[in-house]
């Protein structure tokens, strides 16, 4: 077919019935509810000012915004100014105008543009290529990460020591993960953890007070895990009050916790402040040998707000709410059961109360966005952190054991090893060489 020469671009200003209009189905301009109800408020006082561009088949090009705005406040029928040009846009131009007339006026649809515009200079054209750049680092197609085999040996001589800072650096990532090794029941430890950093996300395993003792060769013990009723409340309220203040309003919690502590747990999250949503089920694919005429083969968990936590043994429970300052996060659909069946760990050579990782990678993934803050007041063998690294969130951790802080150090680069990533590790603000890490090995 020849080519033909196209008319040079005059435009002019037409009418037409809002309700004509058609929406281009790949327009990468976004806007929030916050900013949809202020363009509204901006409508009814001042009326519409700039006016929609449109193709000659009446597409929009410009003003999908103003167009949504209008309908939304029963103007479907009115009859609108609007700017037309003198022939159909190619392709090309039609994407480029789009584009330009957006550059100065809000957010993109990152994924509308690598869809639909890889044909347009975007940088020739004025865009800031650095969000752009940032999208397709993060949903480039990768081999997903795995965890390999982890058998820790717990020294009774360590390397770290209580009141160490940790930092480890997920460099091709560009996410942190900072824990110290120290009590998540002191404010002050807390601010030295957080900076000036917010917790998104809490999903913790604290001790439960039935004098634990793990199944290991090494009879792994808890610290914290066998005290009076009394002074258990009061470490649970310690450290809940801590993880609200350092929390966003809003931000969800899970707590896993034992059913012969439930009402310590419960009151402890309540009196801090949070509001308990539901307790879920973690059922695992085996039952616990214990004393029990029944043998536990759940754990309970508690979801809850920042304004209420978890069981023992084939399921576990999990107390689920949030932060009560204000609405919490969803990030998955709404399909999601309360009963999550995931197989525990064969062995708990790592902690005696270790978890999954697709278990912990799940409740991250349902309440929290990539390089948020997910926090764990009791790390253990450091499952959350490495769930964290998992998932691109950034962790934000405490374990009291200097034998478990030693653990968490030898997995965390161990898994950094295993999957090819860059990384870096300081202690107390001092970055760790290879030789330095050598030291944690014991080897």
């Amino acid at each position: 077919m020849e080519n033909k020469l196209l008319a040079p671009l005059e435009w002019s200003t037409v009418q037409r019935l809002i309700k004509n209009l058609v929406p281009c189905d790949f327009n990468p301009r976004q806007i929030s509810d916050a900013e949809l109800k202020k363009l509204k408020e901006s409508l009814e006082k001042f009326n519409l000012v700039e006016i929609p561009v449109i193709d000659t088949d009446n597409t929009l090009i410009a003003g999908h915004q103003r167009i949504a705005a209008l309908f939304m406040l029963g103007r479907g029928e009115d009859e609108i100014d609007v700017r037309i040009p003198n022939r159909k846009l190619t392709e090309e131009e039609f994407k480029e105008y789009m584009l330009r007339s957006n550059i100065h006026n809000g957010e993109f649809d990152w994924s509308k543009i690598e869809e639909f515009f890889q044909d347009i200079d975007l940088e020739g054209i004025g865009m800031d290529m650095g969000d752009f750049d940032e999208f397709l680092k993060q949903n480039a197609v990768q081999p997903p990460e795995e965890e390999g085999t982890f058998d820790a040996t717990i020294y009774e001589k360590t390397e770290s020591v209580e009141g160490d800072l940790f930092e480890f650096v997920s460099v091709d990532k560009d996410i942190k993960h900072r824990f110290l090794c120290g009590s998540s029941t002191d404010s002050e430890n807390w601010a030295k953890v957080m900076g000036e950093d917010k917790i998104n996300l809490l999903v913790t395993d604290p001790p439960y007070n039935v004098d634990y003792q793990g199944g290991t060769k090494e009879k792994l013990k808890i610290k914290n895990d066998k005290m009076s009723s009394d002074n258990f409340y009061r470490f649970l309220y310690d450290f809940f009050v801590n993880t609200y203040i350092f929390s966003h309003g809003g931000a969800p919690v899970y707590v896993f916790y034992a059913d012969s502590e439930a009402i310590n747990f419960r009151q402890a999250m309540l009196d801090a402040g949070y509001k308990i949503s539901s307790t879920l089920v973690w059922v695992k694919n085996t039952f616990v040998l214990g004393r029990l005429d029944y043998h536990m083969q759940h754990e309970p968990i508690i979801f809850c707000e920042e304004t209420q936590p978890t069981e023992i043994e084939t399921h576990r429970n999990l107390i689920y709410g949030w932060n009560a300052e204000a609405a919490h996060p969803w990030h998955s659909d709404r399909k999601q059961s309360s009963v999550l069946r995931f197989d525990k760990p064969l062995r708990n050579a790592d902690h005696p109360t270790m978890k999954p990782l697709d278990l912990i990678g799940y409740l991250i993934k349902n309440s929290s966005k990539q390089k948020e803050i997910v926090a764990d007041g009791f790390l253990g063998s450091g499952s959350t952190l490495i769930a964290s690294e998992m998932n691109w969130r950034q962790c934000r951790g405490f374990e009291l054991d200097p034998r478990f802080a030693d653990v968490i150090v030898r997995r965390w680069v161990a898994y950094m090893k295993e999957n090819k990533l860059n990384y870096e590790v300081y202690r107390n603000g001092k970055q760790l060489t290879e030789s330095d890490l050598e030291k944690w090995k014991k080897e």
